[in-house]
């Protein structure tokens, strides 16, 4: 809660100083602490949807398998429900430290059109077709909940490992391998699904004009 009020009150500071630059262009002062002060209102944000990320995982942790998860594993309800109800309060949390970003962004900038900036960009690179602006719509929707889903997944295989062995092991360490040993496993399942839809949709890439019918598609 103390980052969200700090974005606030940085992009308002970032704000008024932008205002008062181009309400006096002659100073220079003026300008030099606009500048700074969108900076740290960016920083600000950031930090703010950043650490909003680490204290949902981290609750996450605490929840079901540090001091918390005694209580909670005894609820009557299952574990892969316990688990998708903390991916969607997570989700939610993310979004709504993501809208207050959006808001003090907006604040610092003194714009409030990026909605308008973010179709005009979807329109100049050509996908403002109704099915296309749907895909990216749900990507960019389904992108914190599967980013946070890593970060679970990760977390429970960690913690529920068995390791047969006396000496004690760092579960968070544990965790931290299997993140990673996950997000290889998705590049490599994204890589191999990239070739396999080059190949269906472009034929052959050992072919001749495989690059040709690329770009004849992406002219199109």
């Amino acid at each position: 809660c103390s980052l969200f009020i700090v974005s606030a009150v940085v992009s308002l500071f970032a704000g008024m100083m932008g205002w008062l630059h181009e309400a006096y262009p002659q100073i220079m002062v003026l300008s030099m602490f606009s500048t700074l002060a969108l900076g740290f209102s960016i920083l600000a944000i950031f930090a703010m949807v950043f650490a909003n990320i680490v204290y949902v995982v981290l609750h996450f942790r605490k929840n079901l398998f540090r001091d918390e998860g005694y209580l909670m594993h005894t609820l009557p309800v299952t574990e892969p429900q316990l688990f998708f109800s903390k991916l969607i309060t997570g989700s939610i949390c993310v979004y709504l430290s993501i809208i207050a970003g959006c808001l003090c962004a907006c604040i610092g900038t003194r714009r409030w059109d990026y909605l308008e900036v973010f179709m005009n960009l979807l329109r100049e690179s050509g996908i403002l077709e109704a099915k296309a602006t749907v895909l990216v719509l749900l990507t960019f929707f389904l992108l914190v909940p599967f980013t946070l889903c890593q970060f679970y997944s990760a977390l429970t295989i960690g913690y529920t490992w068995k390791v047969n062995s006396n000496s004690h092991i760092n579960r968070d360490l544990l965790s931290i391998a299997s993140y990673v040993i996950l997000y290889m496993i998705q590049q490599i399942v994204g890589l191999i699904a990239l070739m396999l839809y080059l190949v269906f949709t472009f034929g052959n890439p050992l072919r001749a004009g495989f690059l040709e019918r690329m770009e004849m598609f992406m002219d199109n």
